[in-house]
């Protein structure tokens, strides 16, 4: 697996991989905004694209919007958000949050097992 920034190339793929994810359009801040004009993290394996997280940095906070992979419990997921972490320490955050439903149980438990605490409208970790 292989850890890159999306560049421009890779835009048609991204849209492709976050569309079969119901991902395109996320709510950040109580607005819908599209996940393709944000910065991404992206996974490719042999040639495919198998992750992506998206983020946004906004002063010393990072928000993750999306943070998807095809395999789960592959190792993917957690080299991507650490991969996001890093980007958010480099940029002088300290605090990296995202926000998911309360019945997506998984994903909490994802968040929790890599240090992020639970908070009424978001889940977050220190930088």
């Amino acid at each position: 697996m292989e850890l890159v920034p999306s560049r421009p190339e890779h835009r048609p793929a991204l849209e492709v991989f976050l569309q079969g994810w119901n991902s395109l359009w996320v709510a950040r801040r109580g607005v819908l905004v599209d996940a393709l004009d944000h910065p991404a993290v992206l996974a490719w394996s042999d040639g495919e694209l198998t992750g992506a997280a998206t983020y946004v940095v906004d002063r010393d906070g990072c928000e993750l919007l999306t943070l998807h992979a095809m395999t789960r419990r592959s190792g993917t997921g957690s080299a991507l958000l650490a991969a996001v972490e890093e980007i958010a320490r480099d940029a002088g955050c300290r605090r990296l949050w995202l926000v998911t439903t309360n019945d997506n149980i998984e994903a909490l438990r994802f968040y929790q097992r890599r240090g992020f605490r639970l908070g009424q409208s978001t889940a977050a970790a220190t930088c």
